[in-house]
């Protein structure tokens, strides 16, 4: 895994969330793992902890954000 692109995805639908993660390896070998979860009635809000070995992470700004507010 050494040198790795992973692309990962949080989506939600109202109570359902979705994650995908795509591991591509330098030798062109590709990782998934996805994971799905049924929140409540969709309302309520959700977290996210991302967390890594020796590695780091280069988020794209366009696509982290809040659909609802922090403080109602």
């Amino acid at each position: 895994m050494n040198g790795a692109q992973v692309e990962m995805t949080i989506e939600r639908v109202g109570a359902e969330v979705n994650f995908a993660a795509n591991a591509t390896c330098t030798d062109e070998h590709v990782f998934t793992e996805t994971y799905h979860q049924t929140c409540g009635d969709g309302t309520q809000a959700i977290r996210a902890f991302l967390t890594v070995d020796g590695s780091h992470y280069t988020m794209d700004p366009a696509n982290c954000y809040l659909k609802v507010p922090l403080v109602k």
